[in-house]
């Protein structure tokens, strides 16, 4: 079985399934068990949006947690407890080459792994690691109506990708970027304002909810200057991919990740009749890509 699994900053997510990437660890049950992992004899609870971010995603056990947890997510809804996966994941397409090992070996770490999941017992054998290039994956469901090349620009937690594909559906490396520039940016912003008129913060997963247009219980000013700050926030991503030249007024580009939506929905300077963007919302398109690609390479 081929499990794809986009392990981002923010949200874990399978081709079906997301949560968020924080990991509490427990030397003891938890009252709760829902979304809760035991593995050698240590209990750990995922799903809460964090409101840090990992410098390095290998550097401790909790990418590795958060995986077992991804691949529990997936197999339940096939009622599946034992079964053999190869796990076909991304890195950014500029440190594919330089984290591309380390991370393959990181999550082949245990080839029989057994662990519980909300309290059922899960034996899973891991077959193999296959790595893709990120945000890459999720366009794959769009060659067929890349005409002449396109930006692409995966807008995640931590990062924003910028790469350039050409006709031949081959990705530009000397112009591809990886800023150090995402939603977490843009979670800072929001609570930079409101410490400054309420001396507090917001959550992260509140500000998030405000993005999705969910209802958050909060003050009608503290949400419109969480609104305000989003859309700077939009407003101010498109200036910084101006100033990367991609040039999304003449050229196809397709924005995807966390932060498309927050551009989709938020931007007060821009009009999308008057420009070729694509916006990809399904959140999971990276986690199918990766699928796909791993697919495609086993049948050839």
């Amino acid at each position: 079985m081929v499990l794809g699994i986009d392990h981002g900053y923010g949200f874990m997510k399978t081709r079906d399934c997301i949560f968020g990437a924080s990991v509490a660890g427990f030397d003891y049950q938890p009252g709760l068990m829902e979304r809760v992992v035991e593995y050698k004899g240590k209990y750990y609870a995922v799903g809460n949006v964090p409101d840090g971010m990992a410098s390095d995603k290998t550097i401790n056990q909790d990418y590795y947690i958060l995986t077992l947890a991804a691949i529990a997510e997936q197999l339940k809804l096939q009622s599946i407890t034992k079964t053999s996966v190869t796990i076909a994941a991304g890195l950014p397409l500029t440190r594919f080459g330089s984290e591309k090992e380390s991370f393959r070996k990181y999550l082949l770490q245990n080839k029989e792994v057994k662990f519980s999941y909300e309290g059922i017992p899960y034996s899973i054998t891991i077959d193999d690691v296959k790595l893709y290039p990120q945000g890459y994956a999720a366009l794959v469901p769009y060659f067929s109506q890349i005409e002449g090349g396109c930006y692409l620009v995966e807008i995640g937690t931590g990062t924003t990708e910028i790469i350039y594909i050409d006709s031949e559906k081959m990705c530009d490396m000397k112009s591809a970027h990886t800023a150090q520039y995402g939603m977490s940016n843009c979670i800072a912003q929001v609570n930079e304002e409101i410490n400054r008129l309420f001396s507090s913060e917001l959550k992260s997963s509140q500000i998030i909810d405000i993005i999705l247009g969910k209802t958050v219980k909060t003050s009608p000013k503290a949400l419109e200057v969480c609104k305000a700050s989003i859309s700077k926030f939009a407003d101010d991503t498109l200036k910084m991919l101006h100033q990367k030249n991609v040039n999304y007024m003449l050229t196809q580009t397709y924005i995807g990740g966390g932060g498309a939506l927050a551009l989709e929905k938020f931007s007060k300077n821009l009009n999308l009749d008057d420009t070729c963007i694509t916006f990809i919302s399904d959140i999971h398109a990276n986690a199918r890509g990766y699928e796909y690609l791993a697919k495609a390479s086993a049948a050839q």
